[in-house]
């Protein structure tokens, strides 16, 4: 009966120790996973930052298509403006020769005058 004894005493402390390694185990496994929660937070805190930058990044790249299409359409209207300004400089200048023509005809009538009438 003692050899019973010393078999249940045996297996009561290789019982003990498997429980302590056991729970040596899930401390081990708690620890991990409370390391695990901490990394998981600090990504889902990288990844939020990350979103923001994103939003920042579309934001700005809307405000450089609207800022060229702005320019774009300066740019119509200034090409446009400046084929206008051409026509008129161009009318401007017929306008000139007409009356540089109107001038010189004149002249040769004065002179003509002068000629006529001079004793």
């Amino acid at each position: 009966m003692t050899d019973k004894v010393n078999q249940n005493v045996k297996a009561s402390e290789i019982e003990s120790q498997a429980a302590q390694e056991a729970s040596r185990r899930f401390e081990e496994i708690s620890e991990k996973t409370k390391e695990l929660v901490k990394h998981i937070k600090e990504v889902d805190e990288m990844t939020n930052t990350l979103a923001l930058s994103n939003n920042a990044i579309v934001d700005s790249v809307n405000m450089l298509s609207a800022t060229s299409e702005e320019i774009s359409a300066s740019t119509q209207e200034a090409d446009a403006t400046s084929v206008k300004n051409v026509e008129l400089v161009r009318n401007f200048s017929k306008s000139m020769d007409h009356i540089l023509e109107q001038i010189e005809t004149l002249q040769q009538y004065s002179k003509y005058c002068k000629h006529v009438v001079a004793p």
